[in-house]
């Protein structure tokens, strides 16, 4: 019997029973039937690594692993004391109270070092044992905690480590330091528009559910931007027609994107992009309703300006909805699929994914929103989400003791070079959430499997404003 049905059966049975049942015993099945997950982490203070602690959650008892994480299963309803020890620091106690099913994440217990007589306090008798024991690399059987560093000597950090403590009795929980993070200044956009009328985007670049594929996770090389039926499209800068392709026309490669205008483009600055030097890039235009410029199969091709006509908006192609899908493609109009079937313009010798995030290029507010948040420690996962008015989230960065994790949209670090598509590559998976015109927030979830924990979070977007966690 599902849970909501034993939960109703259980009202149903108390109310028959009110006056002769027996209430006590019908609540004590139902707070069996809701158990949680209690999870949280330990740092020891000084300590390089922070395993050994000993936890205990009411009768549960549980020992941190290497990077100080802990977890209780199968906890049930009402409130329980969370108690962390470790020798040679002080305790940290709170109540955990449970309420439903689901996860919980506890504060981090931060363990002060320096209660090395076992009467949870720091005082001058600590301060003696480390006096006593100092400049020993093995802890006498009189002194045995007077390494609280844990580092095989007593020296100066055991004293720091006292004397910052002195007077205290119990450690701390504490949440994560959250700061802001000022990336590069935004120089202008004076040889860019957008290409539409509106400027509300329906889907960003990079991961995101599909929706006209049943919600499946697709890698979206571009950006949607939604409108009325025939609404003018322009040439977002300065740049020549490159090609031009008819719904269906033989020779298009965009069998899904209907029709299709490809400008090109040149930039005196060469920018930086999968380790080369850029200076020519590709502004592509999907599921018009037609084209309003010549044909274009090869040069001489026909020179635009920024702003100039090029086709109306529609559906054409694999889409239920009027939109342009745009992109901006660097040094090559082939995808990296293309490119290793032969594609013409591509002449690199190794061959990399030329789409790069549309709204670096064009006039997009940076109002630096984007917000982090760890929602479990123990496979580490992490949330980014931000207003609907800024989706340029790029980069995240995760540092958990020696291991570096970095997922970047723009440069595909962290992403299946074989198969963009993939949400899961190297302990990493990615999780977007639905998006729409009608959506408020951008959300995304990012799994690191083989993270227990974490030091450091950071996420930035395109020009790298963001934000980033950390432990103190």
């Amino acid at each position: 019997m599902p849970p909501r049905v034993h939960r109703v059966f259980g009202l149903a049975l108390a109310i028959c029973l009110l006056a002769g049942g027996t209430p006590v015993a019908f609540a004590t099945a139902a707070a069996q039937e809701e158990t949680a997950t209690v999870e949280g982490s330990v740092f020891l203070q000084g300590h390089q690594l922070h395993g050994g602690a000993s936890v205990t959650l009411g009768p549960l008892a549980a020992t941190t692993d290497a990077s100080g994480t802990f977890a209780f299963v199968n906890v049930g309803q009402g409130e329980h004391v969370l108690t962390i020890e470790a020798q040679g620091y002080l305790p940290a106690t709170r109540t955990v109270e449970v309420e439903s099913d689901g996860l919980i994440v506890v504060p981090q217990a931060a363990l002060l070092g320096g209660e090395l007589i076992g009467n949870s306090h720091v005082d001058v008798e600590d301060l003696l044992v480390v006096v006593e024991a100092f400049g020993s690399d093995t802890p006498t059987v009189d002194a045995p905690s007077a390494d609280v560093s844990g580092d095989g000597d007593v020296n100066v950090l055991d004293l720091v480590l006292v004397g910052r403590n002195f007077g205290r009795s119990e450690s701390e929980w504490r949440d994560p330091l959250k700061s802001v993070i000022v990336g590069d200044p935004i120089t202008g956009y004076d040889d860019t528009m957008w290409p539409t009328v509106g400027t509300v985007l329906s889907s960003p670049f990079g991961p995101r559910q599909k929706a006209s594929e049943d919600l499946r996770y697709d890698y979206h090389r571009g950006i949607d931007i939604p409108g009325v039926h025939g609404e003018p499209v322009v040439a977002f800068a300065d740049g020549e027609v490159y090609r031009t392709y008819l719904e269906g026309q033989p020779g298009s490669s965009f069998t899904g994107g209907g029709t299709v205008v490809i400008l090109r483009h040149e930039t005196e600055t060469p920018f930086p992009f999968h380790g080369g030097e850029h200076t020519r890039y590709f502004s592509l235009y999907l599921h018009l309703d037609s084209i309003t410029v010549e044909e274009a199969t090869s040069s001489p091709y026909a020179v635009v300006s920024k702003g100039d006509l090029i086709g109306t908006l529609g559906q054409t192609g694999g889409t239920t909805f009027d939109h342009v899908h745009f992109e901006l493609r660097i040094g090559t109009t082939c995808s990296r699929e293309a490119q290793q079937t032969g594609c013409s313009d591509y002449y690199a010798s190794e061959a990399i994914d030329p789409h790069i995030n549309p709204v670096g290029f064009i006039t997009y507010g940076n109002q630096n929103s984007l917000q982090v948040e760890y929602l479990q420690t123990s496979p580490l996962r992490v949330r980014v989400t931000s207003d609907r008015d800024e989706l340029d989230f790029n980069k995240i960065r995760v540092v958990s003791g020696a291991v570096e994790k970095v997922v970047d949209f723009n440069e595909r670090a962290g992403i299946d070079p074989v198969d963009i598509d993939n949400p899961v590559y190297e302990g990493v998976t990615i999780e977007p959430a639905r998006f729409s015109t009608s959506t408020e927030t951008y959300s995304i979830t990012l799994e690191f499997a083989d993270l227990g924990g974490f030091d450091l979070i950071e996420a930035v977007d395109l020009w790298g404003n963001g934000v980033s966690l950390a432990w103190e």
